[in-house]
């Protein structure tokens, strides 16, 4: 089937960490690598389900092969950030310990960013990197959030009046104004309005959400994680349509699955579900019905990334990475 991408080129699909660990020792040095050259073809996928070991693949998705490997000892990653139009030579990551770097590709050379707080998250958003600190998210507590400008190498700062932001997803109305989900530590999340400064109260959705991550916002979906009883959690779809600080929502279905760490893209009329160990179709023309599903066979660890039309998911059982066409969920092994 011909597939229409809604997405830009490096789109990057990242599971949020919901805890920092600062059991790492900050003082390790940091590794240097070699330098290496990339293009708009190219995708770093991370691999965390060494015990040991994280490492970050850099791959050329024309000739489906893994042409360099970062290979870290004793720091573990949490995170990883790369997109070619945003930042060419720039590899950001987020080490668990709350650190964050930026591996000059061209050169291999790592520098870390000095900033005042250790940081859970990582995500483009809004032209910037955004930085989500490590604290948890309160009612009326106001958290601050470093950024950092690539292009003109400038850190700056963003407060928000309440709650987490994960800079991972958000959505973008008719008029351009950016909504954003807040996450609190055993509150139901809220949607704010990032572009207007305001949070949006004036909604209401048939589902009681957890506080796990927040709302995921994609084009115009909403998806969230709810408790459909002790200790068992679904998630549900909407539509969401937002104009002049009013939201509309359309309930669309409930995926009875565990996906604690979820996510979801749309491609043509396609909606993937995607979890840890499992990639789940859904056909938006034929209410939402599952099509195919695929179970990945040691994807625990690690994340889905989505670049030139296929899955890129780290294997370690088989030192590589699986390749999975959207299309069908056949498998590739790239070495």
């Amino acid at each position: 089937m011909r597939k229409k991408i809604f997405y830009s080129i490096n789109f990057v699909i990242t599971f949020l960490l919901l805890s920092c660990s600062n059991e790492i020792d900050p003082s390790k040095p940091l590794p240097s690598f070699e330098g290496i050259n990339v293009d708009k073809n190219t995708i770093f996928v991370l691999d965390r389900d060494d015990v040991r070991y994280h490492y970050i693949y850099a791959i050329d998705t024309v000739k489906n092969k893994i042409f360099y490997s970062y290979k870290f000892d004793g720091i573990f990653l949490g995170s990883i950030v790369y997109n070619y139009s945003f930042d060419i030579d720039g590899l950001y990551v987020n080490f668990i310990d709350g650190r964050v770097v930026r591996i000059c590709l061209s050169e291999g050379k790592v520098g870390e960013f000095n900033i005042d707080s250790n940081v859970e998250c990582i995500g483009i958003f809004d032209g910037k990197l955004f930085l989500t600190p490590c604290k948890p998210g309160l009612k009326n507590v106001p958290v601050v959030y470093s950024t950092y400008d690539p292009i003109r190498h400038i850190f700056s700062s963003v407060t928000l009046p309440e709650g987490i932001f994960y800079p991972t997803s958000y959505y973008t109305s008719n008029n351009g104004s950016l909504l954003i989900s807040l996450s609190f530590y055993g509150e139901p999340p809220e949607l704010y309005d990032f572009t207007n400064n305001f949070i949006i109260d004036s909604f209401e959705l048939t589902k009681t959400f957890n506080f796990i991550g927040g709302y995921q916002l994609r084009e115009n979906y909403l998806l969230g994680l709810y408790e459909e009883k002790e200790n068992t959690y679904n998630i549900a779809i909407y539509t969401l349509n937002y104009d002049n600080g009013i939201c509309q929502f359309d309930y669309k279905f409930s995926h009875i699955e565990d996906f604690m760490f979820f996510d979801f893209l749309i491609i043509d009329h396609w909606m993937y579900l995607i979890g840890r160990t499992k990639i789940v179709i859904r056909d938006i023309n034929n209410n939402y019905n599952i099509v195919n599903q695929i179970k990945l066979i040691d994807g625990g660890e690690n994340s889905v990334y989505y670049l030139n039309n296929f899955f890129w998911i780290p294997s370690q059982q088989y030192n590589g990475v699986y390749k999975i066409n959207p299309d069908d969920l056949s498998v590739e092994v790239i070495r």
